[in-house]
């Protein structure tokens, strides 16, 4: 079931095909975050059975394309731009970017928990199937500037309008749940600046641009909200901005991610805190029923992404922080003085640091419970690491280069305290 009601009857969203691989993914997190090995296992297998049922149920499967499938709706939404809630064996269908994108991450968390636990056979099994599967939606969403939002699966007219031009709110999610490369993503985000610059809009938090003409649609055309510009028909979005300044961080695009996660933060000083759901290009807040406020508060999980995991650079890669990949990335916010800590409350894990930059360097104060953290230190634009220390000792390090973003890359050791230093050359 998508929910539970208050008198402990549940309910689906029929059109959507995304419950399966959600419940893998909640359990994942849930299990990285607390570090509970006993919990993991107790699930583990009702989310095993929910990958399953999604692989063999007609309608969230298509087993020629070996994709997941969906009802024709608006992305990752939960309505049909034709039929509304309505999804059987009749009607048409897609291979949506969203399902895609959720499905290849589920496979990939199940091939770490299965490495955690033992189970090495699975662990491999898993990656390889990630590995078709990500090879299969590419070839067929990607078109040269980003994953198309829909393959149709069914004959479905949508007469004069050009869905393939669509940029769907998925392709950050893309980039996130590593569905695809580092070359792609940049082509994405490419995308996405010149859409920006194109239409003028003070925000490039598009639900899709550009959303369906609404006359052409009964389920559109009949709900204000859905017309050509609004809520998940082209309105903006601020959890797609969150998923874009994340995604820019992870695609070697650090600058524009912080430049994303600046404008967000200025926007909500002038909001007064507040910030809705979604809006009109006009930036006029978007009402979609009577409750709606400017504290629904959708997206603040993907701008904090962007800025622990982006920004600040704390990645918990094992469970309660055993191991950490860490990049801190203030240099591309022109940041010189941080004090970050990142707390798990659940599980007591924490990871605190002090990122001091010097002209020519940076030094970094490191302490948590981590036992090894992989340390990527960006370099300034133009500049390159030329010496590296851990506790005042040289150390072995690798020059990594991501998109248009340059890392030294070190692994630090152990328990306590850790004072690394990097020095800049040319």
């Amino acid at each position: 079931p998508d929910g539970v009601r208050a008198d402990g009857s549940t309910w689906r969203m029929v059109a959507e095909s995304d419950v399966e691989y959600l419940a893998v993914l909640a359990l994942w997190r849930t299990w990285l975050i607390s570090g509970d090995d006993q919990w993991l296992a107790e699930w583990l297998r009702a989310s095993e059975r929910a990958l399953q049922h999604l692989r063999e149920s007609p309608l969230r499967w298509d087993a020629e394309q070996g994709l997941v499938r969906r009802a024709h709706t608006c992305d990752t939404w939960d309505f049909s731009i034709y039929d509304g809630d309505r999804y059987d064996a009749s009607t048409p269908a897609v291979a949506a970017l969203c399902d895609q994108t959720g499905y290849h991450q589920a496979l990939l968390a199940l091939a770490q928990i299965y490495e955690h636990l033992g189970r090495r056979n699975e662990a491999m099994e898993c990656r390889e199937e990630a590995k078709r599967f990500r090879l299969r939606a590419v070839h067929l969403l990607w078109d040269g500037e980003k994953l198309q939002h829909h393959h149709h699966l069914d004959a479905f007219d949508h007469g004069t309008f050009d869905e393939t031009r669509q940029l769907a709110m998925s392709n950050p999610w893309a980039i996130l749940r590593g569905l695809v490369e580092v070359p792609q993503a940049q082509r994405i985000l490419h995308t996405y600046r010149r859409r920006w610059e194109e239409t003028g809009d003070r925000f490039p938090w598009w639900s899709l641009q550009p959303g369906y003409p609404h006359a052409d649609y009964p389920f559109l055309r009949n709900h204000k909200y859905q017309h050509t510009g609004g809520y998940c028909n082209g309105g903006l979005m601020p959890w797609v901005g969150g998923a874009l300044s994340h995604a820019a961080f992870v695609a070697g695009e650090a600058v524009f991610g912080a430049e994303l996660l600046r404008d967000y933060a200025q926007f909500l000083v002038e909001q007064g805190g507040e910030i809705y759901t979604w809006y009109w290009p006009d930036m006029q807040p978007g009402f979609r029923t009577a409750n709606t406020t400017g504290h629904d508060g959708w997206g603040m999980g993907h701008w904090l992404a962007a800025l622990f995991e982006g920004l600040a650079g704390v990645e918990s890669t094992g469970p309660a922080m055993r191991t950490v990949t860490l990049s801190p990335r203030w240099t591309a916010a022109g940041i010189d003085d941080v004090s970050c800590t990142v707390h798990l409350p659940s599980s007591e894990a924490y990871l605190a640091y002090r990122w001091t930059a010097r002209p020519d360097g940076v030094v970094i104060e490191l302490t948590g419970v981590a036992e090894r953290i992989e340390l990527r230190v960006l370099c300034p634009e133009a500049r390159r690491a030329e010496r590296v220390t851990v506790g005042g000792r040289e150390a072995e390090w690798a020059d990594e280069l991501v998109g248009v973003d340059r890392y030294a890359r070190v692994g630090v050791e152990g328990v306590g305290v850790r004072r690394v230093g990097v020095t800049w050359g040319e």
